[in-house]
């Protein structure tokens, strides 16, 4: 297990990489996705961000496993 800069330790190295260019492209060219970003661009350094939806405060997390958790 590999333990980032940050203390968080991750089941396999690169967990917080961005994602290559064919990890972007998307199989089915009529498909449209929202959005998308790597964690390490959410997250930066650290394990855990705040999200305000709606005037409600959310917290979005990696965990140990390096699984995103979103909790209100």
């Amino acid at each position: 297990m590999q333990t980032t800069k940050s203390g968080i330790r991750a089941p396999f190295p690169g967990i917080n990489q961005p994602p290559t260019a064919q990890e972007m492209t998307s199989t089915n060219p009529q498909q449209t996705v929202a959005s998308t970003y790597a964690a390490s661009e959410l997250f930066g350094q650290k394990n855990e961000i705040g999200i305000l939806h709606r005037g409600e405060r959310y917290q979005l997390r990696i965990t140990s496993l390096g699984k995103l958790i979103l909790t209100k």
